[in-house]
């Protein structure tokens, strides 16, 4: 790996942890609770950060498609039914799956990749 982005996989492993520790002991139902009206669900939370994973490792090369495409879209007016959302561990699967693409695929970036802005 190149020692420029070490750092940033180092904070990409560091919120593996925070982003499976997050979960441990909710409940699936308290998963869907929202803090206020105007306010996101952790559920939502989850799949949205998960989506944003997918999303930088498409930007690498070494992506594929979010397994569930647009459902945690940031765009969405008004909040989702908790219902159409898959189990938080799915969305855990999901997460692990895409992370071990990602980095792989930073541990191959070279200097030129690197450089491009």
């Amino acid at each position: 790996m190149h020692q420029k982005i070490t750092p940033l996989v180092d904070l990409y492993r560091f919120n593996d942890m925070l982003f499976a520790k997050a979960f441990d002991g909710i409940k699936d139902e308290d998963m869907a609770a929202r803090p206020m009206e105007a306010g996101n669900s952790l559920h939502y939370i989850a799949g949205h950060v998960a989506g944003a994973r997918y999303y930088l490792a498409r930007l690498l090369g070494a992506g594929e498609e979010y397994p569930f495409g647009t459902l945690f879209n940031a765009r969405q007016v008004t909040p989702r039914d908790p219902s159409e959302y898959p189990p938080i561990s799915k969305i855990q699967e999901a997460w692990k799956h895409i992370s071990e693409k990602l980095y792989a695929r930073m541990e191959e970036m070279t200097e030129e990749e690197l450089a491009v802005k």
